[in-house]
């Protein structure tokens, strides 16, 4: 377990060592991922498997519930091929995948 305030870097560093799903209630999030998840040379993070969340708590709860059969799906889609990594935006009025 990751202190609270451990910076966004070592939280992912983290969940890719430990193979998990980073869970991030973050808007910073998304801008650290595309800066060093997509770009050749920032390919630090390219292996995250990410559930962005951008609402606020009873919301995001409920649309985390909604979103359930979809990101199983991803998840199973994701593991089809190592190479793969699962990235889903959730917000108040989308859900959305990135492959």
């Amino acid at each position: 377990m990751l202190a609270q305030g451990t910076p966004d870097k070592l939280v992912c560093a983290a969940a890719i060592a430990n193979e998990a799903i980073l869970v991030a209630v973050d808007g910073d999030m998304k801008q650290l991922t595309h800066r060093y998840g997509t770009a050749p040379q920032h390919a630090r993070f390219k292996s995250l498997h990410l559930i962005r969340i951008g609402c606020n708590g009873p919301m995001a709860v409920a649309r985390a519930e909604q979103a359930m059969e979809l990101l199983e799906a991803e998840w199973l889609f994701t593991q089809a091929k190592p190479s793969r990594r699962m990235w889903v935006d959730i917000s108040n009025h989308y859900i959305k995948t990135h492959r």
